[in-house]
């Protein structure tokens, strides 16, 4: 009897000794730092079997023994299969490939795991990185297989993919964006005729003038995309709801436009090109070089509720918001006459006239908007987005004026200045794309348009009448006025990011 409780205590501590052998072989790694090459499976190899054998676990009758092992591993049905080598942990039938012959040559070719970003190191010709893959002895790993398995069309594209582990019903939302923005600017501005080549002729019957005209306002007039930011930062409140605030702007417009005739026989409007007086005025007439200036700033800045919104099935979301908004236009438009080409000979020949016409627009007001968009596929979102006001619009203008006849004078520089309020309506409409790259990083590019309309734009408020008493008897002022019935058209593209904490 002692001997039989003897032996059965020998069988447990040897088949313990075993089972705790067994389990610390299967966890500790190789001479190499590295886990075995072949994945543990769950499934038992009969005996007197190769230890090489396909997933049905028998040989298939008039065929050799496989020569390689068959990692076991599944495919769910929603896509997305795991390998369970333990290396990647996501292989993908449809999102990250299939596992038709092991994860169809490699993870990462239809999608992959972690959207762009987080397959980086799955593309391009990486193969030399296969020995800082520590765990799957540079054969197990995305980044060792992808240059092995970059025949394939689809699993280059791969890297490519969107973000997609949100899933479709994901709704949009970032707390921070930042976009660089181009922009053109066109105003509505009539244009007014400046310059003429040659003396104009009146008309005795209409009074109308007949000149050549060679430049007017429309000849600075912008055509240039200037480039600016956009920057978004937005915090939740409440449910389905955010605060946000924007600001757009730093965008720089600027266009001259210039004529030169060494004859000197240019002519300008503020003597009705030369006609009244005739032979013009020694300041702004018989010049040999007219020139102008168009400059333009504007800056926006808002502060809006939004509440979003999804639609059955996730195909399409969007949202609307209230909000408060301030929006800035600045312009000058310069108005030059020389006669003199160069500095040298304007010393000998010292008549000259320029006027500098600044307007200022500070619109302030209440807005309303939305956005829809169609979710085209997990992590990529297409859509449109409107906001519009009524603003109420303070719009000032100043005229500085400098010429030879007002200097000998005793007057260096004359200012004339105007102000007026009005109503301003402003649109913006917007076509955006969202291309998620990652959980936190998500690309966005946009096509703008923006509308604005009762403003005071600087080449719609040149004064050049009563030139006569502007340089003769300076001190008397003329009668100024503001002219805000103007309006501007932008349009342009946004590439940028957005940020997701």
């Amino acid at each position: 009897m002692q001997i039989q409780a003897l032996t059965t205590t020998g069988l447990c501590l040897g088949l313990m000794w075993a089972l705790l052998t067994t389990k610390a072989e299967a966890q500790m790694p190789s001479m190499q730092g590295y886990p075995p090459m072949v994945s543990q499976t769950s499934f038992m190899v009969p005996e007197n079997m190769s230890p090489g054998v396909s997933q049905a676990m028998y040989q298939p009758t008039g065929q050799q023994p496989p020569g390689a092992v068959a990692q076991v591993g599944f495919c769910n049905l929603a896509g997305g299969g795991a390998c369970d080598s333990g290396c990647d942990g996501y292989c993908g039938c449809s999102g990250g490939g299939g596992c038709s012959g092991g994860c169809c040559g490699g993870c990462g070719c239809g999608g992959g795991p972690g959207g762009l970003i987080g397959q980086i190191c799955q593309g391009g010709a990486l193969n030399g990185l296969q020995n800082l893959c520590l765990f799957c002895r540079g054969s197990g790993c995305s980044v060792c297989q992808a240059p092995n398995n970059a025949g394939s069309l689809l699993g280059c594209l791969g890297i490519l993919a969107p973000y997609t582990e949100a899933g479709l019903c994901a709704q949009r939302w970032y707390d921070f964006q930042a976009e660089v923005m181009f922009l053109s600017m066109n105003g509505s501005s009539t244009n007014q005729a400046l310059t003429s080549f040659g003396q104009g002729v009146a008309n005795p019957t209409t009074g109308v003038v007949d000149a050549n005209i060679v430049l007017g306002t429309d000849s600075a007039s912008f055509n240039e995309l200037a480039p600016g930011f956009r920057l978004t930062a937005s915090m939740m409140f409440g449910a389905g709801g955010n605060i946000e605030a924007t600001y757009f702007g730093s965008q720089h417009f600027s266009q001259s436009a210039s004529y030169v005739d060494p004859t000197n026989t240019l002519y300008s409007a503020f003597s009705n090109f030369g006609t009244a007086p005739s032979g013009g005025f020694d300041d702004t007439d018989q010049s040999a070089i007219q020139s102008l200036v168009n400059k333009s700033d504007i800056h926006s800045g808002e502060v809006n509720y939004r509440r979003r919104w999804v639609g059955p099935y996730c195909r399409f979301q969007g949202s609307w918001l209230l909000g408060f908004r301030y929006f800035d236009v600045d312009e000058v438009f310069n108005y030059e006459a020389r006669d003199a080409i160069d500095s040298a000979a304007a010393m000998t020949q010292p008549d000259f006239f320029s006027s500098a016409t600044q307007t200022r627009n500070a619109l302030v007001g209440a807005q309303l908007g939305g956005d829809l968009w169609w979710n085209v596929h997990p992590g990529i979102n297409l859509g449109v987005g409107w906001k519009g006001g009524i603003f109420g619009n303070r719009a000032e203008q100043d005229t500085a004026i400098r010429s030879n006849s007002i200097n000998n004078l005793g007057v260096s520089q004359l200012w004339e200045t105007a102000s007026d309020s009005t109503t301003a309506l402003m649109s913006e409409l917007q076509a955006r794309l969202a291309y998620r790259l990652s959980y936190s990083w998500t690309f966005t590019a946009a096509y703008w348009f923006i509308g604005v309309d009762g403003l005071a734009l600087g080449a719609g408020n040149i004064n050049t009448s009563q030139a006569s008493q502007l340089f003769s008897n300076p001190a008397v002022p003329r009668d100024v006025s503001i002219n805000i019935d103007d309006s501007i058209t932008m349009h342009g593209f946004s590439v940028g990011l957005e940020y997701l904490w």
